[in-house]
């Protein structure tokens, strides 16, 4: 993984974001500290109405080109903005309950897509598996 864990337990992860999050104040958040998903987890991302819709209209992916098949996807963006606010515990000095989809939706792409790839990496998946799960609201997202 690109980040350490910084003395935390293998189910979580520290890392820097590329770009990071930069508040209403102008201060750039970067750092993450970001943990394995639940089977709970899925089951509340579940749960929202618009994931609900997604399930009924699958999102055909391009494996030659997976990340211009996720920036022609908004669903994509939701369900992952979704999967952020279970899995991410810290973003720089955001309070906890700051943190939650409309900031992740507020990411560059850049740092979304390190987010993805962390993800996939701390959830020992191979990073295509994870952008085939989020296609279909109702694969796992994880193993």
């Amino acid at each position: 993984m690109s980040g350490n864990n910084n003395g935390y337990p293998s189910s979580k992860a520290e890392f820097e974001l590329p770009c990071g999050y930069e508040d209403e104040a102008g201060t750039v958040h970067k750092t993450v500290i970001m943990r394995k998903m639940r089977s709970k987890d899925i089951l509340e991302i579940q749960k929202d109405m618009k994931v609900k819709e997604f399930a009924n209209k699958p999102v055909k992916m391009d494996r030659d080109n997976p990340i211009g098949a996720i920036l022609g996807s908004a669903n994509l963006s939701y369900l992952f903005a979704l999967l952020f606010t279970r899995v991410v515990e810290a973003v720089g000095n955001i309070p906890r309950d700051k943190i939650n989809k409309d900031l992740f939706l507020d990411l560059y792409q850049e740092d979304m897509f390190f987010l993805m790839n962390q993800y996939a990496e701390l959830n020992n998946m191979n990073p295509d598996e994870l952008i085939n799960a989020g296609g279909n609201a109702e694969a796992p997202l994880t193993q």
